[in-house]
């Protein structure tokens, strides 16, 4: 499986999912939020791969990763909004696994307030995952 495959599929397990109308900020693609509507930002951020298999013909490598989805909500307005929406970020993927893809989900998500970031305030989730690939 290549980088973009597994990027592909983790971002349609996200947008099949997300069962809110709150807009979608994807990679690289213009979005412009307004300061009355909360939002999402979606992003992959690959780490280190390992190398889990030696001696055959083909090896297994280890490809972790964390999905990090940031929940923007209007300023002065409390957490709850935020707080919620983080939930479902986490829903979407505590415990999901893609078998097709070699994608599964170990570890729970994790919520961070981050506070405000004017005109908004952020809560961060953080969903770590793994894929093996054998070459």
């Amino acid at each position: 499986m290549t980088y973009e495959a597994e990027y592909n599929a983790l971002r349609a397990r996200f947008e099949s999912q997300w069962a809110n109308t709150t807009p979608i900020a994807w990679p690289n693609v213009d979005f412009k939020p307004t300061d009355e509507s909360p939002w999402v930002r979606f992003s992959i951020v690959s780490t280190d791969v390992r190398q889990a298999s030696f001696g055959a013909a083909t090896n297994f490598y280890r490809h972790p990763g964390v999905i990090i989805v940031q929940v923007f909500t209007p300023i002065l307005q409390g957490d709850k909004e935020a707080l919620q929406l983080a939930d479902q970020v986490a829903s979407i993927f505590r415990n999901w696994s893609d078998a097709a893809n070699r994608i599964r989900f170990l570890s729970p998500p994790s919520v961070k307030a981050i506070g405000e970031d004017k005109p908004w305030y952020q809560v961060n989730v953080s969903c770590p995952y793994i894929r093996d690939t054998l070459f």
